[in-house]
């Protein structure tokens, strides 16, 4: 059971089977569920206004609550309160605190005072995270990111002298460019008012929904810290808008440095540094993309709702209901010299689970090469298997995803470079996109006559679509299974892509990078011998040269 305000049930209702009890419903579930754990956030509406009042004031914890959690005891269900809202409301929730089991704090500087008087040491640490369900750079439609920088959030006036100090350097520095401030007390009373000096730039503010459609639209978001001393507490938007793609300009914080180090979240300390950065993120979108990417790798890492749910779980002694999935790259070729490639691929990925397989098409692998190119890359799950020369390519990829033994399944080609991050990246999309199958539309092709790279597609990164390249496919093992590659000697890769979306299933285009197709002088060397013309005419060039640092992220 779970009693939390809209923000938080929203975010860990993908990560567990949650029921929202009512002060009336509670008893009837307790009864006709099999509840294993009571979750209560410092809420201040909670479950839609259901509990309110019932964990702050001088009459608090009101008997609703206090009875919910004694019947939870008495069942032997454990009981967690997470207070959000540490250290400014760290009083008002304390009695209510007491009544729980364990209790979770956003700000590790409180867990001394919580062990103090609460008189036990079943306190943790639990900091706000990203929901990547809801919190995603995929691309939504009508939506382009072309606008400079955006804040939502309150102005205070009277409290919280070092926010509005961090707010008094950063908004001028802001107000230079195209610059919007949604205001969540528009109108509201005199002491939460944004200065008049911005009144061009100050909106309404927006649902919660709405908010984040434009964490999509601008390419930075402002942030300031009510808690500018803990190493753990910081506001949501620090994650869920690095998620959705957008560049965060901050003051400084202990906990950005801790979460966001190297300055995957940018930070600044007065107007000059925070006009400059402010001016590089907007004008320069590779620099800010590149930036973006890492800091959502991070995320999808460390930092998200279901690394939450674990660490809650964990806490109250329960072993959390998943396993990280191996990955089986699956790799056909007919040309013995490319086995080098393929393994060098695999060996590079920094993805730890996976299994590759080979089919060596038209030849016999030699046993002793197998063996030295294993050592070589630090290989040890690994099948090869020599196909007739009869077969088609549908043939030798259907057989070895029948062979597979991981949950999902990527294809790497013979003579494409896949960069360490690749399948990582590639996995993380298929997560937070929920799409059936994964790829790669924007890609970079390094055509090795003219000697340089050129960025295909480049409108394609983070979309739904009805394409991606067939050297980049992944997708659950199951979802193979059910539409198998057709059989045909052309065309295997846009017909298997073709059947997925007869059947209304998603096919979700990645980022660009940590992957290039490689097309050689001698065009026989590719078994699809489209004109190098029309491949360069998909995209722009980028770089003299393979350019691998370039593309490796």
């Amino acid at each position: 059971m779970v009693i939390a305000d809209p923000f938080t049930a929203e975010a860990f209702a993908y990560e567990w089977n949650q029921i929202l009890p009512t002060k009336t419903s509670w008893k009837q579930i307790l009864d006709e569920q099999r509840i294993d754990l009571l979750f209560v956030e410092s809420a201040w509406e909670g479950n839609n206004g259901e509990w309110k009042y019932q964990f702050t004031g001088s009459l608090a914890p009101r008997a609703e609550i206090v009875a919910l959690v004694e019947e939870c005891k008495k069942r032997g269900i454990p009981t967690c309160f997470w207070n959000k809202e540490d250290p400014p409301h760290f009083e008002d929730f304390l009695d209510t605190a007491k009544l729980f089991d364990y209790v979770f704090t956003t700000d590790i500087n409180m867990v001394p005072e919580y062990r103090k008087r609460l008189r036990h040491d079943r306190i943790e640490v639990l900091p706000f995270a990203a929901q990547p369900r809801i919190h995603n750079p995929a691309k939504i439609r009508g939506v382009a990111r072309d606008k400079d920088v955006t804040f939502g959030g309150m102005y205070f006036r009277d409290k919280y002298p070092e926010r509005r100090a961090q707010m008094d350097f950063l908004l001028p520095a802001a107000a230079k460019f195209n610059f919007d401030i949604f205001s969540r007390q528009l109108g509201g009373a005199p002491q939460y008012q944004f200065p008049a000096q911005y009144d061009k730039a100050v909106r309404n503010s927006l649902p919660y929904d709405q908010m984040l459609t434009a964490y999509h639209a601008y390419k930075t978001v402002l942030n300031v810290n009510s808690v500018t001393n803990s190493a753990s507490m910081c506001a949501r938007r620090i994650f869920e808008a690095t998620a959705c793609g957008a560049a965060v300009v901050s003051a400084p914080s202990p906990a950005i440095s801790q979460f966001y180090p190297n300055d995957l979240v940018t930070v600044a300390d007065d107007e000059k540094s925070a006009y400059q950065k402010l001016r590089i993120l907007t004008r320069s979108d590779e620099f800010r993309e590149r930036q973006v990417h890492l800091a959502q790798r991070l995320t999808w890492s460390h930092y998200t709702y279901e690394k939450r749910v674990d660490t809650v779980l964990e806490t109250i002694g329960i072993t959390p209901a998943r396993k990280r999935q191996t990955i089986s790259i699956i790799s056909p070729t007919i040309r013995p010299e490319n086995l080098s490639i393929i393994f060098e691929n695999f060996g590079r990925q920094s993805y730890g689970d996976k299994q590759l397989l080979i089919s060596c098409h038209g030849f016999e692998p030699d046993e002793n090469q197998l063996r030295n190119l294993s050592t070589k890359h630090g290989i040890d799950n690994c099948k090869v298997v020599a196909s007739p020369p009869e077969n088609s390519l549908a043939d030798n990829l259907n057989e070895l995803i029948e062979l597979a033994d991981g949950d999902v399944i990527a294809r790497m080609d013979d003579d494409d470079w896949y960069g360490e991050n690749y399948l990582l990246d590639l996995y993380n999309a298929l997560v937070f996109s929920q799409a059936d199958v994964v790829g790669k539309a924007a890609s970079y092709i390094y055509f090795e006559e003219p000697d340089m790279t050129v960025l295909t597609m480049p409108q394609m990164e983070h979309k739904y679509t009805e394409f991606v390249r067939g050297a980049t496919l992944m997708g659950l093992k199951s979802t193979f299974l059910q539409f198998p590659f057709p059989n045909g000697t052309r065309g295997e890769d846009s017909d298997f892509l073709t059947s997925l979306v007869k059947a209304n299933k998603l096919i979700y285009s990645a980022d660009r990078f940590n992957f290039s197709v490689t097309r050689n002088k001698s065009k026989d060397s590719h078994t699809w011998n489209a004109a190098d013309d029309f491949l360069f005419g998909t995209g722009v060039m980028k770089y003299i040269g393979r350019s691998i640092e370039q593309i490796s992220l």
